[in-house]
């Protein structure tokens, strides 16, 4: 409760922000949420030099979508919105054709594919995530919605490893059919249904980066391999996934295609 001139200055206030959120409303809009794994305990250990590393990356990609003219009337930003909480992001962009949802799949490719070794070329950055679509309301401050609720769930619920999938609005789409027609492999069905970004599909220095990561990947499996607590295991899991993903990546003799 505010008292005499400060809630007279308030309410003005909030009579003009009401007055410019008149006028919009929820969009049909394809929303990306995203969860960088292990981000919280890096927060704690690495220093900001350190960290900064990998916010600077997911700006830079953000500008050079906007110089590469992927949207055909104006800039990138002008349609896509992105919010950064800690180890939290959300990306969306509204459902309007192909190219929409062609835009928002590549700038998430492209984001996952740079920030990976950012931090460290000894330890990876992984992302867990879900695709969406739906009512969504993201401005520059603010974002909820439906489409949230379900991107978050999904990433919640069913992503589990580092794998950022697609729900029901997104895969039983036309525009979704026509996307895999156009950008085969982009997309991999894994085991339990669900269709995951093919992170490593075709990215700049890919042998380099999937050499890299493989090492990675085994060296940690046999440093889990020795420990028997609850976290450990789950961690564990994880890497043996992405040994399987990394082995399939090329021939997905494993993975049923989408």
């Amino acid at each position: 409760m505010l008292f005499g001139p400060i809630q007279s200055f308030y309410d003005n206030i909030l009579k003009n922000v009401q007055s410019d959120r008149r006028s919009k409303e929820y969009e049909d809009r394809f929303v990306v949420f995203l969860d960088i794994l292990g981000m919280r305990s890096k927060l704690k250990e690495l220093s900001y030099t350190d960290m900064i590393k990998a916010y600077n990356t997911i700006e830079s990609v953000f500008r050079l979508y906007d110089n590469m003219g992927i949207v055909s009337a104006g800039k990138f930003t002008d349609y896509t919105n992105i919010t950064i909480m800690s180890d939290s992001i959300v990306i969306s962009h509204p459902a309007k054709n192909d190219q929409s949802f062609a835009s928002i799949v590549g700038f998430s490719l492209c984001m996952m594919q740079t920030i990976l070794f950012s931090i460290s070329r000894v330890e990876p950055v992984f992302f867990r995530g879900g695709i969406s679509r739906g009512l969504l309301y993201h401005d520059n401050l603010c974002v909820f919605g439906p489409a949230l609720v379900s991107a978050y769930e999904l990433e919640k619920n069913h992503a589990n490893n580092m794998r950022v999938i697609a729900d029901e609005s997104i895969t039983t789409s036309k525009l979704y059919k026509n996307y895999l027609l156009k950008n085969p492999g982009i997309f991999i069905k894994d085991n339990d249904g669900y269709p995951f970004l093919n992170f490593l599909l075709n990215p700049n220095g890919a042998q380099t980066m999937r050499t890299d990561l493989k090492q990675f990947v085994r060296s940690k499996i046999a440093e889990l391999t020795e420990c028997h607590d609850e976290d450990s295991e789950k961690l564990l899991s994880k890497m043996k996934w992405c040994n399987h993903y990394l082995k399939n990546i090329d021939n997905e003799t494993l993975f049923d295609k989408p």
